[in-house]
């Protein structure tokens, strides 16, 4: 497809902003929208979620016509194409686009021809040249740049500002002061925060550091703000919540892993006071929960529920080894776990230590990705039946992309129900395309679900490790769902006699006679890891005896019938 047949020039717009990024850069489809809004490439918006659907609308246009590719590790990221890059760059660059980007330093060094976006984003550590000046510029993205306040006296225009820096030679924010026109700002490793405040014109506000003195007083002034990203951020003294109501134009509120939710008792009732909230991140412990809290009418939600057990306390030096132990774990279960779900899904819920069920339960109905670790309980409350049913599970089960359940010691079953709503609704799981079991000692059993009405027809991945009862995977019937299946990693399940079980009902299948079986039962080319397997009856009814601990094989069935 050629750029010149895009037919809306939003499209158009949004293909260009997507070169700003260097040769290889995932990008991140949320910092698109802020920049959009902050540029008003789309014109006037009333709200942010507004520019989102245009924004995601035009990038499954450029998907679709080949000029953006998906970013194969992250789903909610893409990646310009070297080559695309360079033709982007080029009409760019030309008087009629309007949209002349300069993303080299020796660029700005040898041409003072005017543009509007300058973006330094290597790794190297640069000084950005002080006697140029540019009038035009709409969009500085600086990373690890040495710049002096007196560069941005000349840039009335500018609206969107990122600064990076770990360096020592940090500006005052007071030279942002005469920016009357910077709706966007993002600032990373900023120790000083004075004067911010004064930056009344802006509407999207994010930080990124480790600790934060007297951001509260600066805060409350910047009234026109509707997102707000704190994500990560402490503070060496007390957070006024109350300021966060304060705010009462906020679209967007991230601030998971900031301690104004972790250590604040009134966070959620501050939060019940933003009428306009449409996105939330939060981490929040279970201390802080309220019984008949009700959440704003969310369309996107990152949610991570804490255990009160959570707190890490001195222990006895005979168990020093194992606090430590657990400390890293619950560290690595931030790392590997949280972030990959935010980009991964739009609602996700990470529960901890207990499940408040009465706390979540509105937000379950349209849940995309559920993380269980550590409770006590014999089922996942929302997964089964035996439990309370504020929200039908046929619903929430329809709906699931990501399930993920860590060290639940007492959970016997994971999915379970006898009833569907619905004649025309879709198969249950049919939406999920990760599954994780770990550490699940009693479980014995992962779906008792009418095999009629569940299709696995989206699982990608499947990982299951220290299961030690449990006993086999799949009827024959769910078996032959998974056409999409490229990962199955088993290790530790040492009584996992079979992976493909024959169930009642599953004579039908059998009988279909040789033609059923022309595709194999797992037909996607698949990685397998296979961890202390001695006798297994594995695909297709097969027996294979396991001699090694450790296999790893490339699987081609599909791609080997057809050869043969």
């Amino acid at each position: 497809m050629s750029y010149e047949y895009l037919k809306k020039e939003t499209t158009k717009r949004c293909f260009l902003l997507c070169a700003l990024y260097p040769e290889d850069h995932s990008i991140d489809v949320k910092h698109l929208v802020r920049y959009t809004w902050g540029l008003e490439l789309f014109g006037k918006a009333d709200s942010i979620e507004e520019v989102r659907i245009q924004v995601l609308e035009a990038i499954d246009y450029l998907k679709d016509s080949c000029l953006l590719l998906k970013d194969e590790d992250v789903e909610r990221y893409v990646k310009l194409h070297d080559i695309v890059r360079d033709v982007a760059l080029w009409i760019a660059s030309k008087e009629e686009s309007d949209f002349l980007i300069k993303s080299r330093l020796e660029l700005l060094n040898e041409s003072f021809e005017p543009c509007k976006a300058i973006l330094l984003l290597n790794r190297e550590h640069k000084i950005f040249p002080e006697k140029l000046v540019h009038p035009n510029v709409e969009i500085l993205l600086l990373n690890d740049c040495d710049i002096q306040g007196t560069c941005f006296q000349g840039m009335k225009e500018l609206k969107v500002l990122s600064l990076t820096s770990f360096s020592s030679c940090v500006i005052s924010l007071y030279a942002l002061t005469s920016l009357r026109k910077l709706r966007v700002l993002h600032l990373a490793f900023f120790e000083d925060l004075s004067y911010l405040g004064k930056l009344t014109t802006l509407e999207i506000l994010s930080l990124r550091t480790t600790e934060f003195e007297g951001l509260a007083d600066e805060l409350v002034r910047l009234v026109n703000l509707k997102i707000l990203d704190l994500t990560g951020c402490r503070f060496s003294s007390r957070f006024h919540p109350n300021v966060i109501r304060r705010l009462s134009k906020l679209e967007e509120l991230y601030l998971k892993g900031s301690s104004i939710g972790e250590e604040s008792d009134d966070i959620l009732l501050e939060i019940k006071f933003l009428t306009r909230l449409t996105a939330l991140s939060l981490s929040i412990s279970s201390s802080h929960f309220i019984e008949d809290f009700e959440f704003p009418r969310l369309e996107e939600y990152n949610i991570f529920l804490r255990g009160t057990q959570d707190k890490l306390g001195c222990p006895h030096p005979e168990q020093w080894g194992k606090f430590l132990e657990e400390a890293a774990r619950k560290i690595s279960y931030e790392i590997q776990g949280l972030n990959s779900v935010v980009n991964l899904t739009k609602r996700s819920l990470k529960i901890e230590g207990v499940f408040p069920y009465n706390v979540v339960s509105q937000l379950l109905e349209n849940l995309e990705s559920l993380q269980v670790f550590d409770i006590k309980d014999e089922y996942i409350e929302g997964l089964t039946d035996q439990t309370q049913q504020i929200v039908s599970v046929s619903v929430i089960l329809q709906n699931l992309k990501q399930v993920r359940i860590e060290n639940c010691m007492n959970l016997e079953v994971v999915f379970q129900t006898e009833k569907v709503e619905g004649n025309e609704a879709p198969p249950l799981l049919s939406n999920l395309k990760s599954l994780r079991l770990k550490r699940l000692i009693d479980l014995s059993c992962i779906w008792e679900l009418p095999t009629q009405h569940v299709r696995l027809e989206s699982l990608v991945d499947l990982r299951i490790e220290d299961c030690p009862s449990l006993k086999s995977l799949f009827s024959v019937s769910l078996a032959q769902g998974l056409v999409l299946l490229e990962k199955l990693k088993i290790i530790g399940c040492g009584e996992l006699k079979q992976i493909v079980t024959e169930l009642e009902g599953d004579e039908e299948v059998l009988g279909m006679g040789p033609t059923m079986w022309e595709k194999p039962i797992f037909s996607a080319t698949m990685f397998c890891l296979l961890f202390g397997f001695v006798k297994s009856q594995f695909f297709g009814l097969l027996t294979w005896e396991w001699a090694a601990f450790l296999i790893e094989s490339k699987i081609h069935n599909y791609i080997q019938r057809e050869r043969e």
